[in-house]
C-alpha cells in the first residue's frame, strides 16, 4: 500500500468504512462515531463524503471541508492547537523532514503535462529501419511536426521501445 501524505489544511485524507472520528460536541463533551459508508469517484480518490454512525443517529463527513475547529469531526488520533487553531494529524502522515524532499520543476512539468505518447507498430520480420520509419510516420501523422522525430524514431528502433513521447 502506497503512503499518502496529508495533502492540505483545508481537506481530510480518505478514511476507511470503520475508521473512528471524534469530536468535541458544543456541551463540551467527547464524542466518537464510527465511519459505515463512503461515497467517492472510485476507490482511491481524495474526494469523498461518509455517513457516521453516532449515538443520535447518522451525521455526514466531506473530506473537502476545511476543518478549523474542534467541533468538527476529525480521526481519532489528530491533536487539535487551540493557538494555531489548526488539526496536527498523527506523526505517521506528516513528511519525514530528515529526508531530502524531492521538488519539482514547474517548467517541467508542464513540459510533461503537454507531451503526449504515442505508439508506433513495431516492424515487421525482416524489415529495414527505412521502411519501418516510413510506416510510423504514416500510421501516426501527428509525429510528423516533431523536428527531432528521426532521433527518435531511430531510439525506438534500437530500443525495440515503440513508444514516442512529443
Amino acid at each position: 500500500m502506497q503512503n499518502k501524505h496529508y495533502p492540505t489544511l483545508t481537506s481530510l485524507p480518505r478514511c476507511q468504512v470503520g475508521d473512528r472520528v471524534f469530536r468535541q460536541t458544543l456541551v463540551g463533551r467527547y464524542e466518537e462515531a464510527l465511519i459505515v459508508s463512503i461515497q467517492s469517484a472510485d476507490a482511491t480518490s481524495d474526494q469523498w463524503t461518509g455517513t457516521l454512525m453516532t449515538k443520535n443517529g447518522a451525521e455526514y463527513i466531506n473530506g473537502n471541508v476545511e476543518h478549523r475547529t474542534v467541533y468538527d469531526w476529525m480521526p481519532v488520533g489528530w491533536v487539535f492547537d487551540a493557538v494555531a487553531v489548526v488539526w496536527i494529524p498523527l506523526q505517521s502522515m506528516l513528511r519525514d523532514d530528515s529526508k531530502e524532499a524531492e521538488v519539482e520543476d514547474p517548467i517541467e512539468a508542464a513540459k510533461i503535462a503537454e507531451s503526449s505518447v504515442f505508439v508506433v507498430p513495431s516492424p515487421w520480420d525482416g524489415e529495414k529501419f527505412m521502411s519501418w520509419r516510413s510506416r510510423a510516420l504514416k500510421s501516426v501523422p501527428a509525429l510528423k511536426g516533431d523536428p527531432s522525430i528521426f532521433s527518435k524514431l531511430s531510439h525506438a528502433w534500437k530500443q525495440k521501445e515503440y513508444e514516442i513521447t512529443i
